[in-house]
C-alpha cells in the first residue's frame, strides 16, 4: 500500500513539473511576442517620425531656395530627442536643383529626393492652368504645358514640349514630350490686373498703349490695321469672335472668363483669365494662354509658345519658388 502511494505521489509531482515547464514556456513565448510587437511598433513609430522629419527637411530646403536660389551645398538640423535631418541642395543644371533630405530618428532613417526647376515662369508656359487642361483631337502644341490638375488628351494630340501636371489621361494616340508630376500650380495675377486708372478701351478701336475695360468685352475686328502693341485689363468676361484676326504684341487679362471663337488667329497675343479659358476649333495662337480655372482647347488647334517681349515682369508660376517635378522616398538601412 505504501509503495503504491509513493508511486502515485511521484507521478503527481512529475505532472506538476511538466505543467510548470509548459506554463513557463508559454509565459516566455508570450513575453517574447509582446516584446517583439512592442519593438516593431516602436520602430514603426520612429520610421513615421523619420518620414515627417525628411518631409520637414524638404520644406526647409524650399524655404532656403526661395531666399537664395544660388545656394549649393548641405546643412543639418538637430531637433534633440525628435531626431535630425540633413538637407543637400545640388546643382544639376543652371536652372535645376536636386533637394535631398536625409532624416534619422533614433536609428530609423528616411530619405526624400525632389527635383526642382527654378526657371518655370508664367511667360515660359504656352498653356498654364491651376485646374484641369483639356486638349481635343488633332491639336498641335509647341511649348511647355502645365496644369495643377489633370491633363486630358484626345486622340491625335501632339505636344512638342514637356507636359507638367498631376497626371495625364488619354484615349490613345497622344504624343507628348514627357509628362512629369507637378506640385500644386499657382497661376499668379499679371501686374496689369486691376489697373482701373488706365484709359478706357473702345472695343472697335485698338491703338498702342495700356487700357482698361469694365464689363463684358466683345471684341470687334479692327477696322484699321491688324493689331496693336500694349495691354488691356477687362473687369469682366471677354468674347473673341470666330475668324477674329489680331496681331500683337498684346496682353489681354480678364477677371472673368475668356472665350475664343473657332478659326480665330491670334499672333503675339497672351491671354490671362481669372476664371476659365475656352478656345474653339482650329484656333491659331502664337503666344500663351493662362487661366485660374480650367482651360479647354478645341479640335485641330495650332498653338505655339512665345516669350512675351513686353511683359518680362510677369511673376513666377509656382508660388515664386519653383516647380517640384518628382518626390521619391527611400528607406536607409544605416543611420546617417
Amino acid at each position: 500500500m505504501g509503495c503504491k502511494d509513493r508511486r502515485k505521489r511521484g507521478s503527481i509531482l512529475v505532472s506538476v513539473l511538466v505543467l510548470c515547464f509548459f506554463l513557463l514556456a508559454l509565459g516566455t513565448g508570450i513575453a517574447a511576442y509582446v516584446h517583439s510587437e512592442a519593438a516593431t511598433a516602436a520602430a514603426l513609430s520612429r520610421g513615421i517620425q523619420a518620414q515627417y522629419l525628411a518631409e520637414a527637411g524638404i520644406q526647409d530646403g524650399i524655404v532656403k531656395l526661395a531666399s537664395d536660389r544660388a545656394f549649393n551645398g548641405s546643412y543639418s538640423r538637430n531637433l534633440g530627442s525628435e531626431g535630425t535631418y540633413k538637407v543637400s541642395i545640388l546643382a544639376r543644371q543652371p536652372w535645376r536643383r536636386l533637394l535631398v533630405s536625409q532624416a534619422n530618428c533614433q536609428g530609423e532613417a528616411r530619405q526624400l529626393v525632389v527635383e526642382a526647376d527654378l526657371s518655370l515662369t508664367l511667360s515660359r508656359c504656352l498653356l498654364a492652368t491651376e485646374r484641369d487642361l483639356f486638349l481635343s483631337e488633332q491639336d498641335y502644341l509647341q511649348g511647355l504645358v502645365s496644369a495643377g490638375g489633370t491633363i486630358h488628351g484626345r486622340q491625335g494630340v501632339f505636344v512638342d514640349g514637356p507636359c507638367l501636371g498631376q497626371k495625364i489621361e488619354t484615349d490613345g494616340g497622344v504624343s507628348v514630350g514627357g509628362c512629369h508630376p507637378a506640385a500644386d500650380l499657382t497661376v499668379p495675377t499679371p501686374p496689369i490686373a486691376g489697373h482701373r486708372d488706365a484709359p478706357l478701351l473702345s472695343p472697335d478701336q485698338f491703338v498702342n498703349g495700356d487700357f482698361y475695360y469694365s464689363g463684358t468685352l466683345l471684341l470687334v475686328q479692327p477696322s484699321v490695321g491688324l493689331g496693336a502693341s500694349g495691354t488691356v485689363y477687362v473687369d469682366g468676361d471677354v468674347y473673341v469672335p470666330a475668324y477674329y484676326h489680331f496681331r500683337g504684341p498684346w496682353l489681354l487679362a480678364a477677371s472673368g472668363s475668356i472665350i475664343v471663337g473657332h478659326d480665330a488667329k491670334l499672333e503675339q497675343v497672351w491671354l490671362w483669365a481669372g476664371q476659365h479659358l475656352i478656345a474653339g476649333d482650329r484656333v491659331q495662337l502664337v503666344g500663351g494662354a493662362w487661366s485660374k480655372d480650367f482651360l479647354q482647347i478645341g479640335e485641330q488647334a495650332h498653338l505655339y509658345g512665345a516669350a512675351p517681349p513686353l511683359f518680362s515682369e510677369l511673376p513666377s508660376a509656382s508660388a515664386d519658388v519653383f516647380l517640384l517635378r518628382s518626390w521619391n522616398t527611400y528607406e536607409l538601412k544605416e543611420g546617417l
